[in-house]
């Protein structure tokens, strides 16, 4: 029996699969509380053979982000980092999330344009990105009032 190894299986989601490329424009416009949930979401909604690579890197995206921010704060607090340098540091976290991003759409791009080839059902993710950015922010990075939830969610 031939297979396609990158070919998507049957989901009961199927009307909610998106371009990857939405994804990665929700980590530019709303942040990583959009970009990691959409990437885990579309997996399983593309019938992804790797979904499970997938919703691991997008927990691992978030958790990666907790660890840094959690040692970038300790060696501040010893006294290793100057906090006039810590904004420059964060620019790491925001290289790791758009890694991560990347990856993920690499993850599914393939799957994503065999699913499209044959016909199936593609949603666009205009809407989500222009919501996630006008209001998102606001709702999701105030749910609480912590740098920390700041940092790991944007």
């Amino acid at each position: 029996m031939y297979k396609i190894l990158d070919e998507p299986q049957p989901s009961k989601w199927n009307n909610l699969t998106v371009n990857p490329v939405w994804p990665l424009f929700g980590i530019m416009f709303g942040g990583a509380w959009l970009s990691f949930t959409w990437y885990a979401l579309n997996g399983f909604a593309l019938g992804c053979p790797n979904r499970l690579k997938t919703l691991f890197w997008a927990i691992g995206g978030f958790v990666g982000s907790f660890v840094f921010i959690l040692i970038i704060s300790y060696f501040a607090n010893i006294g290793l980092v100057i906090k006039a340098n810590i904004p420059y540091i964060l620019l790491l976290l925001l290289c790791w999330k758009l890694g991560v991003a990347y990856y993920l759409y690499i993850l599914q791009v393939r799957t994503f344009h065999i699913y499209e080839y044959f016909g199936n059902t593609v949603q666009n993710g205009i809407i989500v990105v222009i919501l996630a950015f006008v209001f998102g922010n606001k709702i999701v990075l105030g749910l609480f009032k912590s740098s920390l939830w700041y940092y790991i969610m944007r």
